[in-house]
């Protein structure tokens, strides 16, 4: 599709938006075009507020259909604030339920999910500076302790390390985190990490169980940007202190990263990226890394996006060619209309020429309608185009994809020679949940538990 087609595609399709007298937005209507001889479809977002200018309701285009398409009136998202307009309720027919209770500074201090049944809450603890001290889940009348937190206030030497105010402890599921040093923008220059010795079960930090005799340290020096210089990890175990790692980075002038080495744990050196050249808007131009291996990049000049990467073997190898050579092109709104990979061999099969050629279609609301490309022969029939790996032998593909008004998939068709499929989806009528048929419409729901995760397949 070139640009002219783009251009009679999206022609008389715009984004309008409604305001109502508070200059609150009350409508947007997207027209929305698949093919170019199609009339413009107006997919209608509406808005509802209260009278001090905040948002009550919210619903997609699908829900805001006629009343004999959402006979029971569902709403995507339906919110209760309080006097400051923040919210404390929100029912959404994707996530759920949901209730905060805040403090007049707008810390939450307590939150559920879901109230009834299987829900989910949470307090929180503060300081009198309003810092978090703790974070607790209430199951029942049994209250969980998930994490807990350390400042430096009346530790010795705060103010020499730059610790005067920081958080310098944090307890949670997965251990002890401790931090010892930061720069004078705040930033973290030297932290440790204990693990907890159990690994299969959930931790209740009231009754904590036993650490691990490892601990694990890693220390940053940052230069005077904040830009990491070296990074280094360390093992302590036993009073022994074993180094894991180290590597250094190299920048220009302007703060950019032009070399970077790695000292393994037998204090072997490995040269990660040997130099770099950036464009004057600062944009990665050239890069060469530590196997020889150099890596192009051009870019449009006045959109900044990627145009071409190549990456080409050292300079000595006498067969020198591209292992990757990718080329990209795209519509005016930036979504990537084609693909080509000429560091890829051209194969054939069936009579038919088998390109490393990716082709992208869209509509006026720019969702993917049509993907061309190649795949491996017996790829079977899956969602997910898999990876090309080896000598497989290759076929073209195409897709053809449908949407509801909300931006659901509903139909994925397939073409690849012999590998002809059509997958549809079934889109409950109760929210935007989907799972693929046979499943029905109706029975999508019971799939999902009330926080929208899907509890079996």
């Amino acid at each position: 599709m070139n640009l002219s087609d783009i251009g009679e595609l999206c022609a008389d399709t715009p984004r309008m938006t409604v305001f109502d007298p508070r200059g609150l937005t009350a409508r947007v209507v997207d027209f929305n075009r698949n093919e170019r001889a199609d009339t413009p479809e107006a997919l209608i977002t509406r808005y509802q507020y209260g009278a001090r200018g905040e948002m009550q309701m919210c619903a997609d285009p699908r829900f805001s259909a006629s009343a004999q398409e959402n006979e029971h009136r569902y709403q995507n998202l339906v919110s209760a604030t309080d006097l400051l307009q923040r919210p404390v309720q929100q029912v959404s027919i994707d996530s759920g339920e949901s209730l905060s209770l805040l403090h007049a500074d707008g810390q939450p201090e307590w939150t559920t999910k879901n109230p009834g049944e299987g829900a989910v809450s949470q307090h929180f603890s503060y300081d009198r500076k309003g810092r978090l001290l703790s974070l607790r889940s209430l199951d029942g009348t049994e209250a969980i302790l998930l994490q807990t937190r350390r400042y430096s206030d009346g530790v010795d030497n705060a103010e020499e390390y730059n610790c005067r105010g920081q958080c310098t402890e944090i307890q949670n599921g997965a251990g002890t985190e401790t931090f010892t040093e930061f720069d004078i923008a705040g930033k973290n220059k030297s932290f440790s990490r204990c693990f907890w010795s159990v690994r299969d079960q959930s931790v209740d930090l009231n009754h904590p169980p036993q650490a691990e005799t490892r601990t694990w340290v890693s220390r940053n020096d940052l230069s005077a940007s904040g830009a990491v210089r070296q990074l280094s990890l360390s093992c302590h175990d036993a009073e022994q202190e074993r180094s894991v790692y180290t590597r250094r980075n190299g920048y220009n002038r302007r703060g950019q990263l032009i070399s970077s080495h790695l000292t393994d744990e037998g204090g072997n050196l490995h040269t990660l990226l040997t130099s770099a050249g950036y464009h004057a808007n600062g944009a990665c131009q050239q890069e060469m890394l530590g196997n020889g291996v150099t890596r192009y990049y051009a870019q449009e000049h006045f959109t900044k996006r990627l145009l071409r990467i190549s990456t080409w073997r050292p300079a000595e190898n006498k067969t020198r060619y591209p292992i990757q050579d990718i080329s990209y092109q795209y519509d005016p709104a930036g979504n990537v209309t084609e693909r080509y990979d000429q560091g890829r061999e051209d194969q054939y099969f069936d009579n038919l020429r088998i390109t490393a050629h990716n082709q992208y279609h869209y509509d006026s609301c720019y969702r993917l309608r049509y993907a061309a490309g190649r795949e491996a022969l017996n790829g079977g029939k899956s969602t997910i185009t898999p990876l090309i790996s080896g000598s497989q032998q290759l076929v073209n593909y195409q897709r053809w994809y449908d949407y509801d008004n909300a931006g659901n998939m509903t139909q994925l068709r397939h073409s690849a020679g012999q590998n002809n499929w059509t997958q549809v989806f079934s889109v409950s009528p109760e929210s935007n949940r989907s799972l693929p048929q046979p499943v029905s419409p109706y029975e999508v729901e019971r799939f999902f538990d009330s926080f929208g995760h899907l509890k079996e397949s």
